[in-house]
């Protein structure tokens, strides 16, 4: 009885590491920010947002553009025909 379950045991072990290998490359820390920036940088998402919220703001620059008075102004400069 002990013989199996040290069998068993032994083979658990063993398939346990084939499915799960273990780490050998080094791995480097990040801190929560460096994690956000490349999360920012990195994601489609992000970038799709941030394409939509330049489009709005153009809109909204456009749209702000037509409501709002315009104002125009020009100088003549007269000349006089005297001749002194």
């Amino acid at each position: 009885m002990m013989m199996q379950l040290l069998r068993c045991l032994s083979f658990l072990i063993l398939s346990s590491t084939l499915v799960f290998p273990p780490v050998t490359h080094a791995q480097s820390t990040m801190t929560l920010t460096e994690c956000y920036e490349s999360a920012l940088t990195h994601s489609e998402a992000v970038a799709i947002s941030q394409a939509e919220i330049a489009r709005a703001r153009a809109r909204y620059t456009q749209a702000l553009a037509t409501a709002l008075p315009s104002v125009s102004a020009a100088i003549r400069r007269r000349t006089s025909a005297r001749c002194l």
